[in-house]
């Protein structure tokens, strides 16, 4: 059943498809003549404002744009806020995506046909209309070209991504197994008495190691031995416990001779190996011997 051009419009507009006629308004001459650009005296128009053509031949199905209002038809690349160029006066064949209405509803919806007609839905949340012949159905046009509705992303989008950018950019990389067991192999040399591997354990905590664990001076005591089990000076527990004092429950960057459990030469020494030991762990390519 055909459908008039302002009937058409009067009827998407109702549903909420906000339709905008596109096609050129014509005008036909007493003669059965068209004029494009040329002036309304048909006689009077000169040859080089415009050209005549035969009315007969021009298409007189009318065209408007709508914009898609739901995602009845994703799977077919139609998302909604699509914008869809629509010819009229088009009679639907198989796989022709129409607008109809169908008992006074718009649609948008594949045509199919079988031993039965169908209108289908792309989305399979949404079941096929079956064409009977009591369904009230009137054809409005053929969907003959799809833009894409411009894509925007919200602030607080933008704001939410550049903030986790910045902070995976300034978080510390994963320092993995073997290059820990590998440090404290690299390190041991530079290791004279059992309680300087403190140095290594606070340096391994900064850097964030999941082979050490706060305050499991035990935990760390059976990874040295079991990385260097030939080193004249094992830690022990009860020694790395009693040097976990003052400021030296800091980070090694907040170490102060001032306030350390050792003076001197020795607060050097212990953080001369805490230092060696954060730049083997932290830096690409560090070498292989110290």
């Amino acid at each position: 059943m055909k459908i008039e051009i302002e009937e058409v419009l009067r009827i998407m507009a109702r549903d909420g498809w906000n339709p905008r006629r596109i096609d050129a308004k014509h005008t036909e001459e007493p003669h059965g003549w068209w004029c494009a650009e040329g002036p309304d005296e048909f006689p009077m128009m000169a040859a080089e404002d415009g050209a005549y053509i035969p009315y007969s031949m021009l298409n007189h199905q009318p065209t408007f744009i709508i914009d898609a209002i739901d995602d009845s038809m994703k799977e077919a690349c139609i998302d909604k806020g699509d914008q869809l160029t629509v010819k009229c006066g088009m009679l639907p064949y198989d796989g022709d995506i129409m607008v109809a209405e169908v008992d006074g509803k718009t649609i948008v919806h594949a045509y199919y046909e079988d031993e039965n007609k169908w209108l289908i839905a792309t989305n399979e949340n949404m079941k096929p209309i079956l064409l009977t012949e009591e369904m009230n159905v009137k054809w409005i046009g053929k969907v003959i070209k799809v833009e894409k509705h411009t894509p925007r992303i919200s602030n607080n989008d933008c704001k939410r991504i550049l903030t986790k950018s910045k902070v995976l950019q300034y978080q510390k990389p994963k320092i993995s197994k073997e290059k820990q067991k590998h440090a404290i192999v690299m390190i041991a040399p530079l290791v004279e008495k059992g309680r300087q591997w403190y140095s290594v354990y606070r340096a391994m905590l900064d850097a964030e190691c999941d082979l050490v664990h706060k305050d499991d001076f035990a935990g760390f005591c059976e990874l040295v031995k079991k990385e260097v089990s030939n080193h004249k000076q094992l830690p022990t527990a009860q020694e790395l416990q009693r040097m976990a004092v003052d400021s030296f429950t800091k980070p090694v960057k907040q170490w102060d001779v001032n306030d350390a459990p050792v003076k001197g030469a020795r607060f050097i020494k212990y953080k001369d190996i805490a230092e060696r030991m954060t730049e083997i762990l932290v830096v690409p390519n560090s070498p292989e011997k110290l």
